[in-house]
């Protein structure tokens, strides 16, 4: 899944040299709705997503200081929100 991103990243220009990666699978969500498009039922991998900490964003604030735009998941943890949020402040 983490190479389907990365070329379809590459194909639009943006670049990925500072991507932070993991040894985790790319997060899977897998849902089933119902007719009417109601959760039935879900199930998630999120490990990667989770296994970022504040300090790997801390040792890639040079280069977040030389973008043009810092976009996040947020479904990263509170704690990564917190540090970018206030990274940005400023």
């Amino acid at each position: 899944n983490g190479h389907i991103v990365r070329d379809a990243c590459s194909r639009a220009g943006v670049g990925l040299s500072f991507a932070i990666t993991c040894k985790h699978p790319t997060g899977t969500y897998l849902v089933v709705l119902s007719k009417q498009g109601e959760l039935i039922s879900a199930i998630s991998d999120m490990s990667a997503i989770e296994s970022l900490k504040p300090a790997q964003l801390e040792a890639v604030a040079h280069w977040l200081g030389q973008a043009d735009m810092i976009a996040a998941d947020c479904n990263i943890g509170a704690d990564c929100l917190t540090w970018l949020a206030e990274y940005c402040a400023k």
